[in-house]
């Protein structure tokens, strides 16, 4: 049985740093997500009051952000199914409007 040896090569690159801005980029895309959701929950009276807007015109508003909020996972989901890259580039293309 031949035996299996394994070569480092000799020149073995040093991770960017590029995975730190995205997970700064990401960290601060949630903190404006989740202050959004807060304060519209905190401010929902006084907006309905203000604009004229009924409960049921209101439930339409939370009900968009929460949509928009599930719909936003679908890319999560696709990603483990058909590849990260391909999952994020088609729901790119969607989202931007271009097919």
């Amino acid at each position: 049985m031949p035996s299996m040896t394994t070569s480092i090569p000799a020149s073995v690159e040093r991770p960017t740093r590029v995975r730190y801005g995205i997970l700064f980029f990401l960290f601060i895309v949630t903190a404006v997500n989740y202050a959004d959701r807060a304060t519209l929950s905190i401010v929902g009276t006084s907006l309905s009051d203000e604009l004229g807007i009924d409960t049921v015109g209101m439930g339409y508003i939370f009900s968009a952000l929460a949509w928009a909020y599930v719909i936003c996972q679908i890319p999560g989901g696709a990603g483990g199914s058909i590849g990260s890259a391909l999952g994020g580039s088609i729901f790119g293309a969607l989202r931007s409007g271009r097919y």
